[in-house]
């Protein structure tokens, strides 16, 4: 589910896990995308998702002050045809942070999706994302290994969720705005997940460089 320590945790994996290289997205004519490397020690990074975001940074901030460190990755939930949060992913990178964005497909077909109907609204939100000129990752369909999402276990096959995660990839890349930048975060923690349904709902390494796990206590 949508928190805090899912977000920190999600980080937490991916810095130990993966030599993360997250793309710098640089307007042009052209889709040329320059790439911008991260750190990939262990304790390289500090992630948050507060609630309230991206109307406001101010939890953000108060996350920052009670936490005595300033976050480096800060996350927020962007449902199926919403905009890109331009203005926020500014004040993130004002903090010297890089946002870390979850595209959900709440509502949204994962089949219509892959066979390209949503091609329209993927492509407006690829060229926002290119046109930021900074660093961003992208996840699609967290928690896919659940069953309390209409994308997740149960409801989605899933060649079908890895068909869409591919095609978004795909199209990003054809505006210029894409490459590996993809975070895929399956579910682990005490609510019943399907941990073995995370490997075959990967995108694959050429789709994506980012690995995290969403859990909670």
């Amino acid at each position: 589910m949508r928190s805090r320590i899912g977000m920190l945790v999600a980080v937490a994996v991916a810095v130990a896990a993966v030599a993360a290289v997250i793309i710098s997205f640089a307007p042009s004519g052209a889709p040329t995308v320059a790439r911008a490397s991260l750190p990939t020690g262990l304790a390289s990074y500090l992630g948050v998702y507060e609630h309230g975001v991206p109307n406001s940074y101010q939890p953000d901030a108060e996350f920052a002050q009670a936490a005595g460190r300033q976050p480096n990755l800060i996350g927020y939930y962007s449902g199926w045809e919403e905009v890109f949060k331009t203005s926020f992913a500014a004040t993130v990178r004002a903090h010297r942070a890089v946002t870390i964005l979850q595209m959900d497909p709440t509502d949204a077909s994962i089949q219509a999706i892959a066979a390209g109907d949503d091609d329209g609204y993927l492509r407006s939100f690829a060229n926002s994302v290119r046109d930021f000129g900074q660093p961003v990752v992208i996840g699609f369909g967290h928690e896919m290994n659940a069953t309390w999402y209409s994308w997740g276990y149960g409801h989605v096959p899933p060649r079908v969720f890895v068909a869409a995660w591919r095609h978004i990839v795909t199209v990003f890349r054809g505006q210029g705005a894409a490459s590996r930048c993809c975070c895929p975060r399956p579910r682990s923690g005490p609510r019943p997940a399907r941990p073995s349904r995370s490997a075959t709902c990967s995108p694959g390494c050429a789709s994506t460089r980012l690995s995290g796990w969403c859990g909670s206590t």
